[in-house]
């Protein structure tokens, strides 16, 4: 999912959402936090019960359940992290008075908590064409695959958007064929250059010019 400003109609601006923050995240850091804490409190209450209701020993059952604990706890948190300084997120800028794409990708920080920055730059004659790809098993929903991208006159294709559907079932913010084509005609017309549909359903492969 992206949000897109068009400046003066010749400044195009996306920032696309990380995948940081989609629900299956939410989940795992839940499910991690609430039973490592569980089983660091089985694992204490082994350390320190004397009667022993439960019947845990201390060794080996208790420091197996403290080291597995801490270990939920600690990925619990770095993905609280992740979610919560949005790593992953994209901004792309198709300037046409430059004639340049600017790609700015945000990463994991460093020690003093300001994210990183990855940035990449292309002149608009380095690109041929803008591609949207449609890949689909018509036998098995879950099956398929849909990506926006920039091909370059090199042979390499820059990936904008894509998402998978067994990935986004649990992500309310999926795109549709539409809104990728949107998005896709939007780029090509302030590239100068063609939007080309590849799809691929059930093995058969059909390529058509926009």
């Amino acid at each position: 999912m992206s949000n897109s400003i068009l400046i003066n109609g010749k400044i195009l601006i996306e920032k696309r959402k990380s995948f940081a923050r989609k629900f299956n995240n939410y989940f795992w850091i839940i499910f991690l936090f609430g039973g490592g804490n569980s089983f660091l409190s089985l694992g204490f209450y082994s350390f320190y019960n004397r009667n022993n209701l439960l019947e845990l020993t201390f060794i080996p059952q208790g420091m197996f359940l403290l080291f597995y604990g801490t270990l939920a706890v600690i990925f619990a948190i770095f993905l609280a992290l992740i979610v919560l300084l949005n790593v992953g997120e994209e901004t792309y800028e198709y300037n046409q008075n430059e004639r340049l794409i600017h790609i700015t990708k945000f990463g994991f920080p460093k020690f003093n908590l300001k994210r990183r920055s990855f940035c990449q730059h292309y002149t608009f004659d380095e690109i041929e064409k803008v591609e949207i790809h449609e890949i689909s098993n018509t036998t098995e929903s879950s099956d398929r695959y849909r990506g926006l991208f920039l091909c370059l006159k090199n042979g390499k294709l820059i990936t904008i958007d894509e998402e998978n559907n067994f990935f986004n079932q649990f992500n309310i913010e999926s795109n549709d064929l539409s809104v990728y084509s949107k998005r896709g005609s939007l780029i090509a017309k302030i590239l100068g250059v063609n939007l080309l549909y590849i799809i691929d359903t059930d093995r058969s492969v059909q390529q058509q010019k926009v």
